[in-house]
C-alpha cells in the first residue's frame, strides 16, 4: 500500500549506473515528497535490502523524521 517499486527499481539502476556497483552503499534520503512513502517502503525494511544501509533522511515533517529515526536508527535533519 502507497508503495511504487518501480521508482525504487529506478533509484537502484541510477545508483548502479552512477557509482558502478550498488553493493555497500550507503544511502541519504532527502526530502521524501508528499507521503513520505518512498523511504517507508517494504524493500528497504526487509531481509532483501542486503545492499543498503539508510545513514540519513533530511524531511521537514516532525513525525517523518520521528518515524524513520525508529525505523532506521539513522541520522534525521529537519534541513539540508
Amino acid at each position: 500500500m502507497n508503495e511504487h517499486p518501480t521508482q525504487a527499481l529506478l533509484d537502484l539502476l541510477t545508483m548502479q549506473e552512477y557509482k558502478g556497483h550498488i553493493e555497500g552503499l550507503k544511502v541519504a534520503i532527502i526530502g521524501q515528497g508528499r507521503s513520505g512513502r518512498d523511504i517507508h517502503g517494504k524493500f528497504f525494511l526487509s531481509d532483501a535490502n542486503t545492499k543498503y544501509e539508510v545513514v540519513a533522511v533530511v524531511d521537514r515533517i516532525a513525525h517523518r523524521r520521528e518515524r524513520a529515526k525508529a525505523e532506521y536508527g539513522c541520522d534525521v535533519y529537519e534541513d539540508y
